[in-house]
């Protein structure tokens, strides 16, 4: 039972329901309970639990990437966020042996900058080579976009990046990666982004979907 004494609001205390009276600073005031979970392990629980995880592993190396690919989307959160709740929706998958990333599916950059033509991918032996249409640009497409790249591998879950590469007036660059990273084993993004205006495109998957 709660009491309330007018001349003391102070003293309020006690407990209506799943409502308890309290005081803070000499101010009284009314919260409710926290509603128990009977059982914390129920498999969807454990399902999401583990789907959060995935995502968690895949996205933390790639944090510096995320802070400029998502900044445009990280409203009322951060870029981080922002980019585990695509992650956590969209590149995720069932397997057999249970959760797993969806790497077609993965952005690692989501905003309104038009992104490029013709864009491709080769692998040499530690180094990836990117290249585009250098002449082709619409929308808000601007010559001194820079392009974002990285090289992930799967194994490891390790990632080479740039995200301060080369401009889109340039038509290609490269990237170094470790050369005992497999090209079976890797997969390669690239995307746009333009310093001045804060925004970016999205991302690609040019290697390495499966």
């Amino acid at each position: 039972m709660a009491r309330i004494k007018p001349e003391q609001p102070e003293n309020l205390a006690g407990k209506i329901g799943n409502v308890v009276a309290c005081t803070w600073m000499g101010i009284p005031y009314l919260r409710s309970i926290p509603t128990r979970i009977n059982n914390p392990r129920t498999p969807i629980q454990q399902a999401q639990r583990s789907r959060f995880s995935v995502a968690l592993n895949f996205l933390r190396p790639l944090t510096p990437i995320l802070r400029i690919g998502f900044r445009e989307g990280a409203v009322r959160q951060s870029a981080f966020n922002a980019a585990m709740s695509y992650t956590m929706r969209y590149a995720l998958t069932e397997t057999p042996a249970g959760i797993a990333i969806s790497y077609g599916n993965v952005m690692v950059s989501q905003g309104s900058l038009m992104g490029a033509h013709d864009t491709a991918a080769r692998l040499t032996e530690g180094k990836a080579i990117f290249t585009w249409n250098r002449h082709r640009r619409t929308g808000n497409a601007s010559p001194q976009d820079h392009a974002l790249t990285m090289v992930y591998h799967k194994p490891s879950q390790q990632a080479a990046y740039e995200t301060a590469g080369a401009f889109r007036r340039e038509g290609g660059m490269e990237l170094d990666y470790p050369k005992e990273w497999a090209a079976e084993d890797v997969a390669v993004y690239l995307a746009f982004w333009n310093e001045k205006e804060g925004i970016a495109s999205n991302s690609e998957c040019l290697w390495g979907r499966e």
